[in-house]
């Protein structure tokens, strides 16, 4: 009781002013034998809110990690740096995006 108390107060106070950005990690994704024919690919995405303007969601499916990276902003430096940072330690990458 006095647990949940102190964590509901220090979290409206506080709350996601301390966080810079949410990370989720699904971890490696399997599909039954009879639907892995009928499947590309698989993504999910974390909606930002107005505070924490970033997300960063994961993925395994087969032989690939999926990175999905959702902000609020137009500017995208952490993203570049991230996949630059990659490519310098010789990690192959395809970029997709839907910014326009």
């Amino acid at each position: 009781f006095i647990k949940n108390l102190a964590i509901r107060l220090v979290s409206h106070s506080v709350g996601e002013k301390l966080f810079s950005g949410m990370l989720s990690n699904l971890g490696r994704i399997g599909l039954p034998e009879n639907m892995d024919p009928f499947v590309e690919s698989i993504d999910f995405h974390l909606g930002p809110n107005r505070k924490v303007g970033s997300s960063l969601s994961m993925l395994g499916f087969r032989d690939h990690l999926r990175l999905n990276f959702v902000r609020t902003t137009q500017d995208c430096p952490i993203e570049q740096e991230f996949f630059r940072e990659l490519v310098r330690r010789g990690i192959p990458v395809r970029v997709q995006s839907n910014w326009r």
